[in-house]
């Protein structure tokens, strides 16, 4: 009995150990796929974050009174919820490089309306909810990503790198929002960056193409000298 077992647990971990097939921390850094998602991580984190925390001043800077610069603000919760669903959704049907660029395409949006017409309440409104839908669906987006370029083998490794990005992006976006505005009186600048960036970001992951065929041991196509 004890050697039934020994070999019913050996085939347990051989199958554990097939299932998680994809390349090597070291080839995964070799891989230009890791620092396509590495700027698309940082550069959203770093403007979307910082718009998110100065959310309310960036109303109010633009003439709505506090309290119903809070209300609007909080529209952006109730829509992460919806953009997580909605980006689990899609990512089952559609190329997850696309949906991602998408994602990132929408806070162009919300920047775009804050700028033209910033004090009308309806334009608030959607710049809300279309900051929410983002970043309902980044997290998800970046980690269904590193699934699929790099398989699971490594994935924590190479997923901690992009969290490593999305932290440094989360610690100094606000900060730069908040010196943007103490420099120059105002926000503008800040959502200008942020449209730039934010399109950087999407043409960074619609740039990773369908992820390759990822095996065991396989070797990755290596960085461009």
């Amino acid at each position: 009995r004890g050697a039934r077992d020994q070999r019913a647990k050996a085939k347990v971990a051989a199958a554990a150990t097939a299932e998680r097939t994809g390349v090597s921390f070291a080839q995964g850094l070799r891989m230009f796929a890791l620092y396509k998602l590495l700027i698309a991580s940082a550069l959203f984190s770093f403007t979307l974050i910082g718009i998110l925390v100065h959310f309310v001043p960036v109303l109010t800077d633009a003439g709505a009174m506090p309290l119903k610069a809070a209300g609007i603000a909080s529209l952006i919760g109730i829509f992460s919820i919806i953009g997580r669903l909605s980006t689990g959704v899609l990512l089952d049907r559609l190329p997850g490089h696309l949906v991602g660029a998408g994602a990132f395409l929408v806070p162009i949006v919300a920047c775009v309306l804050l700028l033209l017409d910033g004090a009308n309440p309806l334009s608030q409104g959607i710049a809300a909810a279309a900051i929410g839908l983002t970043v309902g669906s980044e997290v998800d987006v970046i980690a269904y990503l590193v699934a699929k370029h790099f398989g699971l083998r490594n994935f924590g490794a190479l997923y901690g790198v992009l969290q490593m990005a999305l932290a440094s992006g989360t610690a100094f976006g606000p900060l730069a929002a908040g010196t943007v505005f103490d420099h120059y009186g105002s926000y503008a600048p800040f959502l200008q960056m942020t449209i730039v960036l934010m399109a950087v970001s999407a043409i960074a992951l619609a740039s990773l193409g369908r992820p390759p065929a990822i095996a065991a041991g396989a070797e990755p196509a290596p960085l461009p000298h």
